[in-house]
């Protein structure tokens, strides 16, 4: 009698224990035995029942048909509300030349989790020209400066040279090997271009890790861009006549 009771006790434990649960059911069927914390928009957060001191999950609001609470409540979700999907806010591909206007690097403030690290992409191209633009994401940008200091060294490599194809093309005209002069110019202007190109690749990752703290809301502070423009201003005689000023823009 005492084994009927005990066992009688724990099935009646069982039952209220599976009632006291909001069970998730997925599109394909799949139920989940949790805890429903949060019903937003485009998801929903729980956790499950059988370690409720456990991490959270996530679910897609478009993965889900119903949900069934422990109160005896079901939530449907519709086919077409459930084949909506989050539109995300963020571009990862974006483009330097799309957003290098919105934000000033002089302005970065680095945060926890931000994508590139502005000194690891200088010292890319400090040891190979574009290789910093490449680590921030601009494959195109890191490999036309590549190209650019290969154009560079075969205008070297000819000038050093001086083969007489090139005296003929050059000696009557521009006098462009004469004394060495251009050779040093042309070296001079690749050590000015890539430096130029030092600081450029640590400007796009500060300007691109801004782009990612604006969209999540990490980006604090106000954007001030000031900035000449020309407009069309009204004329003594009553017409327009274009007139140069300036703006004053901010960015919250």
């Amino acid at each position: 009698m005492k084994k009927f009771l005990i066992v009688l006790l724990f099935a009646l434990a069982s039952c209220a224990l599976a009632k006291a649960q909001d069970i998730v059911v997925l599109r394909d069927g799949t139920q989940i035995a949790a805890k429903v914390l949060q019903v937003g928009t485009y998801e929903i957060k729980y956790v499950k029942t059988d370690n409720p001191n456990g991490p959270t999950y996530v679910l897609a609001v478009n993965e889900l048909a119903r949900i069934v609470y422990q109160n005896g409540t079901v939530d449907e979700f519709a086919p077409e509300y459930r084949a909506y999907v989050r539109p995300d806010p963020i571009d990862y591909r974006v483009k330097y030349s799309t957003i290098k206007h919105s934000y000033n690097p002089r302005m970065y403030t680095e945060m926890q989790g931000d994508p590139y690290e502005p000194w690891a992409c200088a010292l890319g191209s400090l040891f190979l020209p574009g290789m910093g633009q490449m680590i921030a994401g601009e494959t195109g940008r890191g490999l036309a400066i590549m190209g650019a200091n290969a154009g560079f060294f075969m205008l070297e490599v000819a000038e050093l040279v001086h083969t007489d194809g090139f005296s003929y093309v050059y000696s009557n005209s521009t006098n462009l090997f004469d004394n060495g002069g251009a050779l040093f110019l042309t070296v001079l202007g690749q050590l000015a271009f890539n430096i130029w190109g030092i600081f450029d690749a640590a400007r796009i990752a500060k300007v691109k890790n801004m782009y990612f703290q604006d969209m999540e809301g990490l980006l604090g502070g106000v954007q001030v861009k000031f900035q000449p423009e020309l407009a069309m201003m009204p004329a003594g005689n009553g017409c327009l006549a274009p007139g140069a000023g300036f703006t004053l823009s901010f960015t919250f």
